[in-house]
């Protein structure tokens, strides 16, 4: 008798697995699913040499092992790789590399060479070297090297006692040992106003005095004589730089007079008094002369001339004097001009003198 192969719907009633129980299946239901064949499970897909229940197996159509994510090899980095071409690298140089704030470095001022100063050992505490914020009266001091301002000069001071610096001289005060306002130095003075300067040198001290009040400077010095064992002081004098009005001395110039009436020559100076041409005039009086005459002397000058000369010819009346062309005023001459002397030729016409000259 055939056998009748079981169908899988065959199976029925089979008891489900719950929460509290499993599953039955009764010895019937075994036996039919026993004998199930591959086939007689309906539409299940049919196994392959490729494919088991629609998975693919092995090479097959489709698969590309040179992807991975569907990503080429070229779309990944290779071993070993670096990003020299597109950074930067360890041991690279920048083409600008010689540029400061886009600038080469001709843009800049030179480089600074050090000189051998700065191999002075300054120290390395924090005494060693003046702070940033220090002043030179209070935090340290330079002996022999700078000079503080000492503020007022105490009143009855005497001024080659102060200390070394500089010190203000207030008007009013007395003081002692000061400049003359023309020289040499006085016992005492109320009226002197401004800065005194003191600086010393073992023995060696100068003094320096600059009056505000008449803008006039003073200098004294002092020092040990060793040969005579003292202090040798020097009394002030006064600098001057230039002369204003109230400088000037006015002097009395001497007058050389000379009364001619004939062709003569004429020797300056004459007598024992040196001819000074800046203040001393020389007058030539030719008022002797007949009308229509004539005359001709030489001023010879035996001492070096050091200014114009003042020459005056004087006459007796009033007529006019009519000078040459070629006549040449000698207050005006410079000095280096004249050799030897001025000679002169004077005329006496009825209504005026003519005179003429010439450097020598």
């Amino acid at each position: 008798m055939a056998k009748t192969q079981p169908k899988i719907d065959d199976i029925k009633d089979l008891k489900k697995a719950t929460d509290v129980s499993d599953g039955l299946m009764s010895k019937e239901d075994k036996i039919k699913l026993d004998d199930l064949d591959y086939e007689d499970l309906g539409d299940m897909p049919v196994a392959t040499n490729t494919e088991v229940g629609g998975i693919k197996l092995g090479f097959t159509q489709g698969l590309n092992a040179d992807l991975l994510d569907d990503k080429h090899a070229s779309d990944f980095s290779s071993v070993g790789h670096d990003h020299d071409t597109t950074y930067l690298g360890k041991s690279a140089q920048a083409l600008d590399s010689a540029k400061l704030g886009g600038q080469l470095p001709s843009y800049y001022e030179p480089a600074f060479t050090k000189n051998t100063a700065f191999n002075k050992a300054f120290g390395t505490g924090s005494s060693d070297v003046a702070r940033g914020d220090h002043g030179h009266s209070d935090l340290h001091s330079h002996s022999n090297i700078l000079i503080s301002f000492l503020g007022d000069l105490p009143e009855s001071t005497n001024l080659w006692d102060s200390e070394m610096g500089v010190s203000f001289l207030g008007y009013g005060n007395t003081y002692y040992n000061t400049p003359n306002p023309i020289c040499g130095t006085d016992a005492s003075s109320t009226t002197i106003e401004g800065f005194l300067t003191r600086y010393n040198y073992g023995d060696q001290n100068v003094f320096t005095f600059h009056d505000v009040r008449t803008n006039i400077m003073y200098i004294s010095s002092n020092f040990w004589d060793g040969d005579k064992g003292e202090t040798i002081w020097n009394d002030w004098k006064r600098l001057l730089t230039c002369l204003d009005t109230t400088d000037v001395i006015e002097q009395e110039g001497e007058e050389y007079v000379f009364t001619i009436e004939r062709d003569t020559e004429i020797y300056i100076p004459s007598g024992e008094k040196e001819f000074d041409s800046k203040n001393d005039t020389i007058i030539i009086d030719v008022s002797n002369i007949l009308i229509g005459g004539t005359i001709h002397f030489k001023v010879y000058f035996s001492v070096p001339i050091t200014g114009a000369i003042n020459i005056n010819i004087e006459t007796n009346d009033s007529n006019p004097r009519t000078y040459s062309t070629f006549y040449v005023d000698p207050t005006t001459i410079p000095s280096s001009q004249i050799n030897s002397g001025i000679e002169y030729r004077v005329w006496r016409y009825p209504t005026y003198w003519y005179i003429m000259n010439r450097i020598f």
